[in-house]
């Protein structure tokens, strides 16, 4: 058995946006129940007082129930709902970390798009995404429907900018060298010329 990462087109060069203070996250993800933004929200409710924002991209039929969450948390101005949008890398470029809080995936490609964007990830550590995130080194991977490592993790990138931008710096390196489509589409061909002459 031969395993070739799925591959996603590298992004054109960009100059990261510039922002104030404030920690700026992302996470795309549908409003369904696969994804877990429930536990996400109940994570960032210690830590409503800290300087950040959440940008929310996706829409969904349980979309207005965390609105409504949201709202009784007291976040509703630091919890932005940007609905289904297609300019995903406009908010990559200027975030200071990706999240992907869910229940179960395969290899979602929503973190291979943030790893391309140079971006920290913090996710729950199911399946596929082991392979996309390596724990402390391009991200932190977090424990499922656990809203208490979910703080710590936030916490951690949060008071540490420079951690996270290293962590970014090694999501991209890692994208680089497993997930373009350069080199999913290499390996492929090499793999087909190998089989081919035996």
């Amino acid at each position: 058995m031969v395993l070739i990462y799925h591959g996603i087109k590298s992004p054109a060069a960009f100059v990261k946006s510039s922002h104030a203070t404030s920690f700026v996250m992302v996470m795309a993800a549908r409003f369904q129940a696969q994804k877990d933004h429930e536990t996400l929200v109940n994570a960032l409710i210690p830590l409503r007082n800290l300087d950040w924002q959440l940008y929310l991209l996706g829409d969904g039929e349980l979309m207005l129930s965390i609105q409504d969450k949201v709202n009784k948390a007291g976040l509703i101005d630091k919890i932005y709902f940007e609905g289904a949008v297609d300019n995903v890398p406009d908010y990559l470029k200027k975030a200071d970390a990706f999240l992907l809080i869910t229940n179960w995936e395969g290899l979602p490609l929503s973190i291979l798009e943030a790893m391309a964007h140079g971006l920290p990830v913090i996710a729950t550590d199911v399946a596929g995404i082991k392979e996309e995130v390596i724990n402390e080194v391009n991200g932190i991977l977090v424990s499922r429907k656990d809203s208490q490592s979910i703080t710590r993790a936030i916490s951690t990138l949060y008071n540490n900018r420079q951690m996270a931008a290293e962590m970014g710096k090694k999501s991209k390196e890692r994208f680089e060298q497993h997930f373009t489509l350069e080199m999913m589409t290499s390996r492929t061909l090499n793999l087909y010329q190998e089989l081919t002459k035996k």
